[in-house]
């Protein structure tokens, strides 16, 4: 992970070197030569994928010319939003190191909080494939989906727990929370026609459920005492869709994403409205991008995850995209 990056331009280096310098530990040696199983540990990938991120980003300015000042939109998913911030100027690169180093920890803490006290032991999370709706009627498809996710919620024993932890696109969804309430509510949503095929995800935490409440505390103090600024373009909340209007906005919006519902859906679509048909996709997953190629098959779409990416793509993205997706 990054260490073609390393290799091949000083810029990258330097922020990867920084991370390891603002953390206390050596992160870079892990994202290179794992074990998987210590990367992808959340404490430790998320981290990693903030620096592999800014990586990028900063090869494609140092590099490339890229402005983001010139990007009509920034739009992170997850934690991708701490990459926007970065990006669009509004969060310092050493402190968001520090606070998805601190989110990360809270996170595996709570998860261990979770899985004692879960009936079964278990958490998980899992991402269904929504049928496509008819012209016009994909939101009330999400919102009849919502819906049926909340009564199984209702029904299930004390201790369970089910919630809509993604809204990715008009044919995906993603529901995190215990494992025996997640299976309970996809096969609800099977049964009625509301979802297809789902695949379990590989991640080591329920993300953006209510079980994550112990560290949306721990974010909100955390958040608290850093330095934000206004961003230099929109960067639009994973909470709402649209632009972060204050600097208070996003401070509550990055605490109340650790338990809330991801509207990356909306994002896009809020960005696509605004007529922006070029998209700058950069990070170390391909999620992102593949997301955008089947909700607008039409649209231009870089993918920036490597150096053979950069070369590939570096100069036409820096001319021409509209949108910074992370």
């Amino acid at each position: 992970m990054a260490a073609d990056l390393y290799d091949a331009y000083p810029v990258a280096r330097e922020t990867l070197d920084q991370a390891d310098a603002e953390l206390g530990f050596a992160l870079t040696p892990l994202m290179f030569n794992g074990p998987l199983a210590s990367l992808t540990l959340t404490a430790h990938a998320q981290p990693a994928i903030l620096a592999h991120s800014v990586a990028l980003l900063r090869v494609l300015q140092h590099t490339f010319g890229l402005q983001t000042r010139r990007f009509g939109y920034a739009l992170g998913h997850s934690l991708g939003e701490y990459a926007a911030l970065v990006a669009t100027g509004a969060l310092d690169y050493a402190d968001a190191l520090r606070l998805v180093r601190a989110r990360g920890v809270a996170m595996q803490e709570a998860t261990g909080i979770a899985r004692a006290q879960s009936p079964g032991g278990e958490t998980a999370m899992r991402a269904f494939v929504v049928p496509r709706s008819p012209p016009g009627q994909t939101e009330a498809r999400i919102t009849a989906i919502t819906a049926e996710v909340a009564r199984v919620q209702a029904a299930l024993p004390r201790g369970d727990i089910v919630e809509v932890a993604n809204v990715n696109s008009g044919t995906q969804i993603v529901l995190a929370g215990t494992l025996d309430g997640v299976l309970a509510a996809g096969s609800a949503l099977q049964t009625r026609g509301f979802a297809g095929r789902c695949v379990a995800l590989p991640v080591s935490s329920p993300f953006h459920c209510t079980l994550m409440q112990p560290a949306a505390e721990a974010m909100r103090g955390h958040l608290r005492h850093v330095r934000l600024r206004e961003p230099a373009t929109d960067v639009l909340s994973n909470m709402t869709g649209m632009p972060y209007r204050s600097v208070d906005d996003i401070r509550d919006g990055l605490a109340a994403q650790v338990t809330g519902t991801v509207q990356w859906y909306r994002s896009m679509l809020y960005a696509r409205d605004d007529r922006v048909h070029e998209w700058a996709v950069i990070g170390p997953s391909r999620v992102l991008f593949n997301l955008l190629r089947k909700e607008f098959p039409e649209d231009k779409v870089w993918p920036i995850a490597t150096a053979a990416d950069l070369l590939r793509h570096g100069e036409a993205l820096a001319r021409s995209s509209e949108a910074l997706a992370l």
